[in-house]
């Protein structure tokens, strides 16, 4: 799945990013969105404490990087690239060792969920689910900060922080109950339907026919399809956030190079789940009305 992540994504959404909310099974895998050569690796340059690696390439500084084949092994990891230009890039990194082999690869990367989409039959491990941004509110982030305060003998508070741990509340209103009419066996290679003999309807008219109607306007999950991974998935998970938090990213000069990636991957559970049916529809799908309160593990 990883290896076509960034295809079967771009058919996915509608506005160039990711759609705002992603559920998943699994915390994901590093996925190469683009490699280099590398051809040249000088440490302690431009200064100690830096390596820079001669390489074609279009990173930017805030980019992760992968780097592999170079000889000795210290010069092989993830890093984050602190500046770049079309023939290298620079990384972090404080090791000296002489170098033996200059040879290797470099990939622009970040962490992707593993699997498939709930909604499609296609794969029997069903292990992450796309949200709808259809009739959406807003995502409602509630910080809770751990501690301990205690008063002490001269009257001064202390307090003894512990962690900070996020509560999301999340609601779609008037949400069709299922996404597609039919399973839309998404095609890995490109993120859209592959509904057979059926032709793709994204709008849902009431006309019979060999038609695969799209419910949702993105495509992502129906309240019905929300409803069973809550049922599947009793105890945490991991959510996928998508929305401008550049200080998830470890490098502060690349404030726009991440906005069509998740920027935020938390392990949470369901704490509060219901819904309403509050439309019934005609044949095929009904509207609900849905509200998820999830919290930080």
């Amino acid at each position: 799945m990883t290896d076509n992540y960034a295809e079967y994504m771009s058919g996915r959404i509608k506005y160039s990013r990711p759609q705002g909310m992603l559920w998943a099974n699994n915390s994901g895998t590093l996925s190469v969105l683009e490699s280099a050569s590398i051809t040249a690796v000088d440490p302690g340059t431009p200064a100690s404490g830096s390596v820079k690696y001669t390489a074609n390439n279009s990173f930017v500084a805030g980019d992760y990087v992968t780097i592999s084949g170079i000889a000795p092994t210290t010069y092989n990891g993830r890093f984050i690239v602190t500046s770049a230009t079309s023939t290298y890039f620079v990384v972090a990194n404080t090791t000296t060792t002489t170098v033996t082999d200059a040879t290797g690869s470099a990939g622009k990367s970040f962490y992707v969920p593993t699997g498939y989409e709930i909604n499609s039959n296609t794969s029997a491990e069903k292990s992450f689910l796309i949200l709808s941004d259809d009739n959406r509110g807003p995502l409602e982030f509630v910080q809770q900060r751990i501690e301990n305060r205690v008063r002490t003998v001269n009257g001064r508070m202390r307090s003894y922080h512990i962690a900070d741990k996020l509560q999301l509340q999340v609601s779609w209103e008037m949400l069709p109950s299922r996404s597609f009419s039919d399973d839309p066996n998404f095609s890995l290679s490109t993120g859209k339907p592959t509904p057979g003999s059926n032709t793709l309807v994204e709008n849902s008219p009431k006309i019979p026919g060999n038609y695969l109607y799209q419910y949702t306007t993105d495509g992502g999950a129906g309240g019905a399809e929300i409803l069973k991974w809550y049922e599947d998935n009793p105890g945490s998970f991991w959510v996928y956030l998508s929305y401008d938090k550049t200080s998830n990213f470890d490098n502060a000069g690349n404030k726009y190079g991440h906005l069509a990636e998740y920027s935020q991957v938390i392990e949470m559970f369901v704490s509060d789940f219901n819904y309403s049916v509050q439309k019934r529809g005609a044949t095929n799908f009904d509207m609900w009305n849905i509200s998820v309160t999830l919290e930080e593990v």
